[in-house]
């Protein structure tokens, strides 16, 4: 007597574990990829210069918006020049601060973003784009 099996297994699930190994690779790579920006969702077009500067160590970004609605961002908080000085003073080592001003910025707001950083004692470096 010959028995026949009742339940037969798919070739579909054969290909779903692969599937599902590719998804999470991609997950992983996606979630740890976008942690390595110095400073999401500010855009600035930062002037041309052809003079480039050494990596910086223990870089602060602190940019600066031009117009309509000129702001200041920190610490992906939008502040004005006295919440920028007073966080400033809070920070223990803050290494080096690059400024990083939008070209339709008004040269005032970033002179005095520069200021600050110098009252603080902390080293300003502008960033700029290299000349194409």
């Amino acid at each position: 007597m010959k028995l026949k099996r009742n339940t037969q297994i798919s070739p579909g699930f054969l290909y779903l574990a692969p599937v599902l190994d590719v998804a999470f690779i991609l997950s992983l790579l996606i979630v740890f990829s976008t942690s390595f920006l110095l400073q999401p969702g500010v855009a600035v077009v930062v002037p041309q210069s052809p003079f480039l500067l050494a990596p910086q160590k223990n870089p602060r970004v602190v940019s600066v918006t031009g117009p309509p609605k000129e702001t200041i961002f920190y610490g992906n908080n939008e502040m004005t020049p006295g919440e920028f000085a007073a966080a400033l003073k809070e920070e223990e080592k803050p290494g080096t601060l690059v400024v990083k001003a939008d070209r339709a910025a008004s040269y005032d707001l970033v002179l005095q973003v520069t200021n600050i950083g110098l009252e603080a004692g902390i080293p300003v470096v502008l960033a700029t784009d290299p000349k194409r």
